[in-house]
């Protein structure tokens, strides 16, 4: 199949660091080109890809130019890149968001311009959709949209605008093999993965396997084997200074970056933080993050802030880890790091949230709750039955079934053929 991954330009594919969007865009896209497709990835200049790259702006914009004209000016650029090629293409795969609809529909022939591609036309919304943007996903409603989550579907538009599946993130569980979980299974010889069908996508319009068995154990030599794998897993975890709590994203209001400091001194544990911080948050880490790290404010624990950190560090953070903490404050509409977290078996500790209880187990791989106090006595209560080596296998187990990077190409080849069927909506 020929694809189009039409990306954002903040930053490059994939990011050097902070980048939810990029990083699913350029999973899905490597995904794709191992499996054979011809893929055209639309992106800055710095991404790198082993598809066929077209770049839209040297660099990723976000810590090269203010927002304004001149980021407005790379993204038509990237556009009218995308359009002198269209007709290459049976998919196009939109990851912009709304700046690209008006020149999506234009393709598909809605502004009665004639049909300029052939190619099938899709929208993943990876953010909520805000006010100030609402009205343009409202004109373009007809055009094909996928969902992250059922509660971001739910919660943003659901009978206004063409829901064509809800497709959940995925994650390479590869990167975190280091972290104390797979390497110990494979070598009782257990393969994560191999041979079995996936489950994903719970309310899709499609289905790859749903109701498939994932035995964890199934492959292993014996239960003898299965028992050494977790206690090696447990014995790795504990050389690790007894282990600390973990905060992973934006330092804001809206991902609950105090509340988690909150947490950890309720529970009395170490916390690391690490997450960028925007200009807009800046005033928000002055005024509560930055006292309790120079002392000026009195916690009852350690907290380290690094910064905003890279794949390599975010793994060395996760692998001494006992839990991640999400504490957020909105309607979380996937969560990445839950995922990648689960990834290197490691619990998380959230709240009830948008998507949260779609990808956490409640119990099993972490603790859904509906406050902070809630959050604080579960973490008593239940924090030592998930902090064993079983529980995080269960972890991984869980991302490996349904929150992988093969896993999430799966399910959106089998959208690109079902979409491929059906002719387009002009929206007239």
């Amino acid at each position: 199949m020929r694809i189009a991954q039409l990306a954002p330009l903040a930053e490059s594919v994939p990011p050097k660091a902070y980048g939810g969007t990029e990083l699913v865009v350029s999973l899905l896209t490597e995904e794709l080109v191992k499996m054979g497709h011809q893929v055209t990835l639309f992106a800055s200049g710095d991404s790198v890809s082993q598809s066929t790259l077209v770049s839209g702006s040297p660099s990723g914009l976000r810590k090269h130019e203010p927002r304004g004209q001149r980021w407005a000016a790379y993204e038509i650029e990237q556009l009218f890149r995308l359009r002198e090629r269209a007709f290459q293409f049976d998919i196009i795969h939109n990851h912009m968001g709304y700046v690209s609809l008006p020149f999506l529909a234009d393709l598909v022939g809605a502004r009665g311009f004639g049909n300029a591609s052939e190619a099938s036309i899709v929208t993943t919304l990876h953010n909520p959709i805000k006010d100030y943007c609402a009205d343009i996903y409202l004109k373009y409603g007809y055009l094909n949209f996928v969902a992250i989550s059922e509660s971001f579907r739910k919660l943003n538009y659901p009978e206004e605008l063409n829901y064509v599946g809800t497709i959940y993130n995925g994650i390479d569980c590869s990167l975190y093999n280091s972290c104390g979980n797979e390497l110990e299974l494979k070598g009782a010889g257990f393969e994560p993965g191999i041979g079995t069908e996936l489950d994903l996508g719970i309310g899709t319009e499609f289905d790859l396997g749903i109701g498939t068995e994932f035995d964890l154990g199934r492959d292993l030599e014996s239960v003898g084997a299965f028992e050494q794998a977790c206690n090696e897993s447990a014995n790795k975890r504990n050389k690790f200074d007894n282990g600390y709590l973990l905060f992973l994203g934006r330092i804001c209001g809206d991902k609950g970056a105090y509340e988690a400091i909150e947490f950890a001194s309720a529970v009395g544990m170490p916390l690391k933080m690490a997450g960028k911080v925007d200009s807009a948050d800046q005033s928000y880490f002055d005024e509560l993050i930055g006292p309790v790290l120079t002392g000026q404010r009195r916690v009852s624990c350690p907290v380290d802030y690094v910064g905003e950190i890279d794949e390599a560090k975010k793994i060395e953070l996760l692998a001494g880890a006992k839990a991640v903490i999400y504490p957020v404050k909105f309607e979380e509409p996937f969560g990445l790091v839950i995922a990648e977290s689960m990834a290197a078996g490691v619990p998380v500790i959230a709240m009830r949230r948008g998507a949260i209880p779609e990808l956490i187990i409640d119990g099993v791989t972490g603790i859904v709750a509906d406050s902070l106090e809630e959050m604080v006595r579960c973490f008593r209560e239940q924090f030592s039955l998930l902090d064993s080596a079983a529980a995080r296998l269960q972890c991984r187990q869980r991302v490996e079934e349904r929150f992988s990077s093969r896993a999430m190409a799966l399910n959106y080849l089998a959208l690109y053929e079902r979409l491929r069927k059906v002719p387009a909506s002009t929206g007239v």
